[in-house]
């Protein structure tokens, strides 16, 4: 059986289709386009819809991305805004350098650089809310300690800011599924049964460096819709 460990999501959706009602009652494997290895497979016992529940399921990502709060790393940052006629209207680029001491972990900020009115006048608050939540996902300052807890984590009780982070994981982490942001919701549904004629969706066989391989799910937004 090949490795299912790599998934690759093209997740581009749609913020001007009209939202539609989720429905999952109609199977998506009947939509999805394969190569011709992946047939072959499939008639020696690959499962596509087994394949694609898991892709849904996989939280492997979202642990990844955990697990960046416990490593050093060093990540080169760039974030771009644009207006109604698609050019640039502000910009900011950084090199962050996290080092990890015991339970704590810091944050150092180089080569920063700002073009435009990337941040509100007369402060270094930030102008655009896409460029908060950036900085709320991935940017630590002061130094911040792990506490041992065991309790669960809720977004039931969580209000604005913390609210939408949590959604905004689910849509980075959990590609597909529904999200409780204005002007989305279940626009991001994309497997349901009315948004699936704006997207293909194929399962392709592909080697990654030239040893691992592994089965590719794409969903890639319709030329005509894109």
């Amino acid at each position: 059986m090949k490795s299912l460990s790599i998934i690759i999501f093209q997740f581009l959706f749609l913020t001007q289709i009209l939202s539609q009602k989720d429905s999952s009652d109609i199977d998506i494997a009947a939509y999805v386009w394969m190569d011709s290895l992946v047939i072959t497979a499939q008639k020696k016992g690959f499962d596509v819809e087994e394949f694609i529940k898991m892709v849904q399921d996989d939280e492997s990502f979202y642990q990844a991305f955990q697990n960046l709060r416990l490593v050093d790393y060093s990540s080169e940052n760039r974030i771009e805004m644009f207006d109604k006629k698609q050019e640039s209207s502000a910009s900011y680029s950084s090199l962050s350098i996290q080092t990890i001491d015991g339970n704590c972990r810091e944050m150092e900020f180089k080569d920063e650089l700002t073009q435009g009115k990337f941040y509100k006048k007369k402060s270094k608050k930030y102008k655009y809310y896409t460029a908060r939540m950036y900085d709320r996902l991935f940017f630590t300052h002061g130094k911040k300690c792990r506490k041992n807890t065991s309790k669960a984590t809720t977004t039931t009780n969580k209000k604005g800011m913390e609210k939408y982070v949590e959604e905004l994981k689910k849509l980075i982490f959990k590609p597909g599924k529904e999200i409780n942001i204005p002007l989305m919701k279940d626009k991001t549904a994309i497997f349901s049964e009315n948004m699936r004629k704006y997207y293909n969706y194929s399962i392709t066989s592909k080697i990654y460096g030239d040893t691992l391989d592994c089965y590719v799910f794409t969903v890639e937004v319709k030329d005509e819709y894109k």
